[in-house]
């Protein structure tokens, strides 16, 4: 089976993030370069999400710079490659509140 093209796993997990009650989803731009592939806010909690096609696919270096510097500020930084990982992670983060 082959791989998942990068824009289609970002457009399903930004489609399924809109519809989240009570949220905020946005698809970044390319700019500042490093920087998440899609934010999104919810319960006041901020998470990014930089995708990849799947796990054998790594951030580059600048991106891994930025999402540690992101993280120190509080945000809620993972690398994804597909639906269920991002709703877990809201799960996990979210049911503590």
């Amino acid at each position: 089976m082959s791989e998942r093209l990068e824009s289609s796993i970002q457009a399903e997990i930004i489609r399924k993030l809109k519809k989240r009650k009570k949220s905020f989803t946005h698809k970044h731009p390319a700019d500042p370069p490093g920087y998440p592939d899609v934010e999104h806010l919810e319960k006041g909690k901020l998470f990014l999400f930089e995708i990849k096609r799947s796990a054998k696919h790594k951030p580059a270096a600048l991106q891994i710079y930025k999402m540690k510097e992101l993280k120190k500020a509080g945000a809620i930084v993972n690398v994804v490659w597909n639906w269920q990982q991002v709703e877990d992670i809201l799960n996990k983060t979210l049911n503590k509140l």
